[in-house]
């Protein structure tokens, strides 16, 4: 046995045969691992192209025959780069045509088959092809927002490639557990923080193509062991910075910020009884004796007694997104994304006191809701659909189907709905609906239960307010730090300003003429004037994944909440010079 035999032998598992003809080594180890990593960004970057062009094709945002070439052409052009390098790799891998045409017959083809499989009430995969189109966007977000976690990433891969170029037993085997590892830390993250019915789609997405770099490295197959983990490395952003590993920076207690601003929950020294990091909307009690709060997955309502800052909580599965206060029945509404049910609860004595399902025939995943004095209507984010209800029986009444109407290319993708008092109208967003991002919102007249005037809106995100003083509506994006104004009646573009960025919350004060809004992954808060935007006149930390703010006037108080707790400022000590 030769030196270089000797070297495949310690690569190849137990057992396997050694004296079978290899392909020859050329080049140095340097070299080796530049094609390990070009090839690896080369299949992630094609591969992700034309599964999404494909996807696209099945929902129509492009021809199916377009799509389908673009997909082909991809796979073509990851084969003739397999051709041209397979004997220059510098390093005994196993790879060969067969393995590289069922290799990518499983990648590609993995999506498509999910977007194709059988509905099951309440639960389809049309969510894939829009929310595949968006990952780009959202991994270019979460480098903006924890450069360092990108920086981690690729020198984790870059040490993967280095070990694999090595050809020793020692190396192989450490790149084995640096891929479990890796597994087993985005595992914990979905297990323990991620409950809900995408579970599944999470685990596909974060967990087995790691587990599958490892079995391919213990294999021999370094290339599809290399690029899976640099798939994940990418992707492993979104999931660690949505569960508030990253950015690796702890910012200051806010509520070391100043005399205004108060920790409420948890007391010192108490630990949370619920995720904090996925807590939502906040609204009062009638007395105002409790602040109640829901969070989700695995989802809550939890009332906060604001003497004693004790909290209560009822749990409930799924996705909790929104609250709606009735005080005069002490009433709270809210509603379960993943199960579909339409909650009421007592605010005292607390507790459920009525739930309706609402999924029925194409009605799936309801996302949003605006209640009038006697309709609810709800926004369902696939098969996108503004439905009405009965607000006593949430009985069905009637629906919208975007789809249908021709407003939209992608099966999902409604999101807000919201009732504006001086026009008396609903305003909903959907998005994306083609393939430039453009997101659309939308007028509906309640009675005729019709639209009656619609905007593009160029970037798109999950919270949007009327101010019924400037006869307005305001928009924050989700990927970018702009805000995008529009006047009503008719509904037509203002202005665009600069904000926070990846906001969810923004609110208006009439008294003081100000906004109030929160940057969601980067955890801060922003006081800056309605009359010129670029006046920030308070800029604080309030804690990372925040996204619960509710402004009480007749206290004069903000409410805010992050992973760091839920905190009451006072508005005039903040804001005094």
């Amino acid at each position: 046995m030769t030196a270089i035999d000797s070297e495949h032998a310690a690569f190849a598992p137990e057992g396997a045969p050694t004296t079978a003809p290899q392909p020859p080594i050329v080049g140095s180890r340097a070299r080796t691992v530049v094609l390990l990593l070009l090839d690896a960004a080369l299949f992630v970057v094609l591969a992700y192209k034309g599964i999404e062009y494909a996807l696209l094709g099945l929902d129509g945002v492009v021809p199916l025959g377009i799509g389908l070439a673009v997909l082909g052409a991809a796979a073509g052009t990851l084969l003739g780069f397999f051709a041209l390098t397979h004997e220059r790799l510098g390093v005994e891998s196993r790879e060969r045509w067969w393995d590289q045409l069922l290799g990518m017959v499983i990648v590609c083809g993995g999506p498509l088959a999910l977007v194709l499989s059988a509905v099951t009430k309440g639960y389809t995969n049309v969510w894939i092809p829009l929310e595949w189109h968006k990952i780009a966007l959202n991994v270019l977000l979460m480098a903006r927002i924890a450069p360092s976690g990108v920086v981690v990433a690729i020198g984790v891969a870059v040490t993967l490639a280095v070990a694999l170029a090595r050809r020793r037993r020692a190396s192989v085997a450490a790149a084995i557990a640096l891929l479990l590892g890796w597994a087993s830390l985005s595992g914990w993250f979905i297990l323990y923080d991620l409950g809900s019915s995408k579970m599944k789609a999470y685990v596909i997405a974060f967990v087995l193509p790691l587990v599958l770099g490892a079995v391919a490295v213990g294999l021999g197959y370094v290339r599809w062991a290399m690029r899976a983990a640099f798939a994940t490395a990418l992707s492993s952003q979104i999931l660690w910075i949505y569960v508030g590993f990253l950015p690796w920076e702890r910012l200051p207690d806010p509520s070391t910020m100043g005399p205004a601003i108060t920790r409420i929950y948890p007391r010192p020294g108490e630990a949370p009884g619920f995720d904090l990091q996925y807590m939502r909307e906040f609204v009062l009690s009638h007395d105002r004796r409790f602040l109640f709060t829901c969070y989700g997955p695995s989802s809550g309502l939890v009332r906060i007694d604001l003497a004693t800052h004790e909290g209560q909580v009822v749990e409930f599965p799924g996705l909790a997104r929104y609250l709606w206060s009735n005080p005069e029945r002490d009433q709270i509404l809210s509603m379960d994304w993943d199960k579909g049910n339409f909650l009421t609860f007592r605010g005292d004595p607390f507790g459920l006191v009525r739930q309706v399902n609402i999924l029925e025939q194409n009605r799936i995943a309801p996302w949003s809701f605006a209640v009038t004095p006697d309709r609810i209507f709800i926004t369902f984010h696939e098969q996108p659909i503004l439905a009405e209800y009965e607000r006593e029986t949430q009985a069905f009444v009637r629906q919208l189907a975007m789809r249908d109407l021709g407003l939209t290319r992608f099966r999902s993708g409604l999101l807000k709905v919201l009732a504006d008092p001086t026009t008396g109208h609903l305003f909903a967003e959907l998005g994306m609906t083609d393939r430039r991002d453009h997101f659309l919102l939308l007028e509906v007249d309640p009675v005729s239960f019709t639209i009656v005037d619609k905007q593009v809106l160029p970037e798109g995100g999950l919270d949007f307010i009327t101010i019924p003083g400037k006869s307005t509506l305001l928009a924050a994006s989700f990927f970018s730090n702009r805000f995008y104004e529009y006047s009503l009646a008719p509904l037509r573009p203002k202005r665009v300003f600069e904000g926070p960025l990846n906001s969810r919350n923004v609110l208006y004060d009439p008294k003081r003429d100000l906004f109030y809004a929160l940057a969601f992954l980067p955890g801060e808060l922003w006081a800056f004037r309605y009359d010129d935007p670029t006046q920030i006149v308070k800029r604080v930390p309030i804690g990372k994944k925040a996204q619960s703010l509710m402004l009480d006037p007749v206290d004069d108080v903000l409410w805010a909440g992050s992973q760091e707790g839920v905190f009451r400022i006072e508005l005039a000590k903040w804001l005094a010079p």
